[in-house]
């Protein structure tokens, strides 16, 4: 009726972007990271280009990423119920830190700014 052990799960990398797992896959575990998505300008994807045409000519293989995000969390394991409660829990955290919104003088470039300390972190883990 039921199996007598579970199957071996083997990682494909090439299925991930070439990305190697940090621990071991279990069913039922969900990873997850707390992130900022990032849309690069231009002059940000020739400078990549410019270090993986280097890096090639060291013999040192670099891959493009299709998307970049700045990450503000290790990487976590969640049990599926788990994880609706860990949103809330970043939610909420995140309405508590003083924010604003600078410009520069043309009102061209805007950056969201908020202080972060030793306080706020460890309430985030």
């Amino acid at each position: 009726m039921f199996r007598e052990s579970e199957e071996q799960w083997t990682d494909k990398s090439e299925e991930h972007g070439g990305r190697l797992r940090s621990f071991q896959h279990e069913r039922g575990n969900w990873a997850t990271y707390v992130f900022c998505p990032y849309d690069p300008e231009e002059a940000f994807l020739e400078l990549l280009n410019e270090m993986m045409a280097v890096a090639a000519g060291h013999g040192v293989p670099l891959t493009l990423s299709e998307e970049f995000h700045l990450t503000l969390s290790k990487t976590v394991v969640l049990r599926h119920h788990w994880i609706q409660p860990f949103i809330q829990s970043i939610r909420t955290s995140l309405t508590q830190f003083h924010k604003s919104v600078l410009s520069d003088q043309n009102l061209i470039r805007f950056f969201s700014q908020f202080t972060l300390g030793y306080h706020h972190s460890k309430n985030l883990l």
